[in-house]
């Protein structure tokens, strides 16, 4: 995974889990094995799919109201 701007921006709004990021030790990269970059966004994809579920559940309530 590339550590553009555009990748960065984003897995930074999921908590600074994505390809480097500015610790509490100074400016310096830091950066995550493969192994662990996959774990964190196996992680990720399931919070997204609870949100998702979460979102269609508040939708059929929506239209069950109409």
């Amino acid at each position: 995974m590339n550590c553009s701007p555009q990748k960065h921006l984003f897995l930074s709004q999921m908590d600074h889990g994505g390809c480097c990021h500015h610790g509490a030790h100074g400016p310096g990269h830091h950066f995550m094995s493969k192994k662990k970059k996959i774990e964190m966004l196996k992680k990720h994809i399931g919070i997204f799919k609870e949100k998702i579920e979460d979102i269609e559940e508040y939708i059929k309530e929506l239209e069950g109201k109409s």
